[in-house]
């Protein structure tokens, strides 16, 4: 009969070693895959930003610039009230609704008081059809 010590003993092995195949595999995936295809993305993203413009189709596949937006609460008291000065309801979810605040960026150059707003862009690659 194997004895709790046993069982126990092996667990915690089992365990360390998943933890550490995991890590390994993490630190692979990025030195082999993921850290060239950042720069490739960022070279991407410096042609569009040069040439100015939007994507590119080629015979393996379409790289695209798209928007990616942030909205985050920088003074929740502040965005508090004007959300309920305004009655601005649209801009909540218990967040900061980024497409909301981004309309309000588009039409007026600025955020609503108390939130952050950034915008980037990310590069999006989708195989040939």
């Amino acid at each position: 009969m194997i004895s709790m010590k046993d069982l126990v003993w092996e667990y915690v092995a089992l365990r360390n070693a998943k933890k550490e195949a995991e890590e390994n595999a993490k630190t692979f995936i990025r030195e082999n895959y993921l850290n060239r295809m950042e720069a490739i993305e960022s070279d991407i993203l410096a042609f569009f930003n040069t040439t100015n413009q939007d994507n590119a189709k080629t015979e393996f596949g379409t790289a695209s610039r798209v928007p990616d937006v942030s909205a985050t609460i920088a003074d929740a008291t502040e965005f508090r009230r004007y959300v309920i000065g305004s009655e601005a309801w649209e801009l909540i979810d218990w967040r900061a609704n980024k497409t909301a605040v981004r309309e309000i960026v588009d039409e007026t150059g600025a955020p609503p008081p108390g939130v952050n707003f950034t915008r980037s862009y990310k590069i999006q690659i989708r195989k040939a059809s």
